[in-house]
């Protein structure tokens, strides 16, 4: 037995360089420019790093392999209950909650949507997860949770856009054909017909619900440095109380530089500046599965400027808040 520990521990060892392999390549991956396979390797990655954390080196493999494959642009299918070892009344939840996913994962959602979009694929995969392994009931109560918000959200923007489009809809009807033959009728006596007008209430005569509104903050850095002080500080705190005041559904925190520096450099230094507003979020409470954040290097100025320029407006995190 003596002689035997240290040879499981070094296969141990081996096993987890070996499975860890695509999350060392997704750290190490250029984020895609399209905002909604952004999010997707984002958010896989944390994921992959939560479950390497807890030393399921084989569920961080699948979902670091997945956020390559965001990285690179490529389609990401929900993970398929039917193919795992669960119960039947389990499966048949997964299922059906797969089916409302696919539904609501429209390209116009990835469009407008994309981190929401982007929660609700990996929050559900996080839910079959931990329901295959089937011992976690606060990850799995977790992952479900923000699957359902997720799901919720999408719905309600989606119901919004139908209820204003029925009531157009319903407004612009046209008029039965005996009124068209009247019509037709007046137009013999070579009198004008009046122009048909709407009032904007009259064409959205139900008040639809409200649509989810996000506010946004700015922060901007020294030249070269990846942290706030002074009045920048006391900004971000001020904001970090009325986040924890009005529990928003989700913060999304996008870093970004100058063209002052290379471009290897600067998305470096635009990720650690959108990691020091997330670090004084989670010190202040903020809910970390709320939270995400991105790093966009030189690519999205502010300001357009020429290559090797040093650019205040340029030097900023961005921090979206619904």
């Amino acid at each position: 037995m003596r002689y035997l520990l240290p040879s499981i521990l070094a296969l141990l060892t081996l096993v987890a360089c070996d499975t860890t392999a695509s999350l060392s390549a997704l750290r190490r991956e250029t984020p895609p420019d399209n905002p909604y396979d952004h999010a997707l390797m984002r958010q896989y990655q944390k994921l992959a790093e939560r479950e390497l954390t807890n030393y399921d080196w084989w569920s961080s493999q699948r979902f670091a392999d997945k956020g390559l494959l965001a990285a690179r642009g490529k389609d990401i299918a929900p993970e398929d209950p039917s193919a795992l070892d669960l119960s039947h009344s389990d499966e048949k939840t997964l299922v059906g909650a797969r089916d409302q996913l696919l539904a609501a994962l429209t390209p116009k959602n990835k469009a407008e949507r994309p981190q929401l979009s982007a929660t609700l694929i990996v929050s559900y995969d996080c839910w079959v997860e931990n329901m295959e392994e089937g011992w976690n009931t606060p990850a799995i109560d977790a992952c479900r949770q923000r699957f359902d918000r997720a799901l919720t959200l999408l719905k309600k923007e989606n119901d919004t856009a139908l209820a204003r489009a029925e009531d157009v809809s319903a407004a612009l009807i046209l008029p039965p054909v005996t009124a068209v033959a009247d019509q037709v009728a007046s137009d013999a006596t070579d009198a004008p017909l009046a122009p048909m007008t709407l009032a904007p209430e009259e064409i959205l005569s139900a008040t639809p619900p409200q649509p989810i509104e996000t506010s946004s903050s700015i922060f901007y850095f020294p030249f070269d440095n990846d942290a706030l002080t002074g009045e920048a500080l006391t900004s971000l705190q001020n904001l970090i109380i009325d986040i924890t005041n009005h529990k928003p559904t989700q913060i999304v925190i996008n870093g970004h530089a100058d063209r002052a520096g290379t471009d290897e450099y600067n998305i470096s230094l635009s990720e650690r500046r959108a990691r020091f507003i997330l670090d004084q979020l989670l010190a202040a409470g903020i809910d970390p599965g709320m939270v995400s954040y991105h790093a966009f290097g030189e690519r999205s100025p502010q300001v357009t400027t020429a290559n090797g320029t040093a650019e205040q407006a340029n030097r900023r995190a961005e921090i979206f808040i619904e």
